[in-house]
């Protein structure tokens, strides 16, 4: 019985961790929100740019009000599907946005040594896809400026 409550606690502080830091606040609140603000605030509707950016933010603003309105208050949905308090949610908030590295390069990432362990004995793809994956987007970005 302990093991099975060990391995939900660890799926459940997983997934809160992952929805939290990486998608909520990485991916939505520091930068996508971040993209669209300075684009529309400081870049003229021609600039490339800001051409380029509108395709991935569309409609970011809107779509982060309606997200922090059902999963950022206490008693919301991400605070009642957790288990946690919402003290400690407003803490991985905190912790989510002072350790973001989402302005790096991925291929510049520091990366865990037990990762680096698998990477190196190719069992663990996730880097090497995702360096070739930044150098596909990089080069893109690069011809369309």
């Amino acid at each position: 019985k302990g093991w099975e409550e060990a391995k939900f606690l660890a799926k459940v502080s997983t997934a809160f961790l992952v929805t939290l830091r990486e998608h909520l606040m990485w991916t939505h609140i520091i930068l996508a929100q971040a993209a669209t603000t300075f684009s529309t605030v400081n870049l003229p509707p021609s600039h490339p740019i800001r051409r380029l950016l509108t395709v991935f933010t569309f409609r970011t603003t809107a779509v982060n009000q309606a997200a922090f309105g059902i999963l950022i208050p206490e008693l919301s949905l991400l605070h009642r599907m957790t288990g946690v308090t919402h003290e400690a949610m407003t803490d991985t908030f905190d912790m989510a946005f002072e350790t973001s590295n989402i302005y790096e390069p991925f291929s510049k990432r520091r990366v865990n040594p037990a990762l680096r362990d698998l990477i190196n004995k190719g069992e663990f793809p996730y880097i090497e896809e995702g360096n070739s994956y930044y150098e596909i987007v990089n080069s893109f970005v690069v011809r369309w400026l």
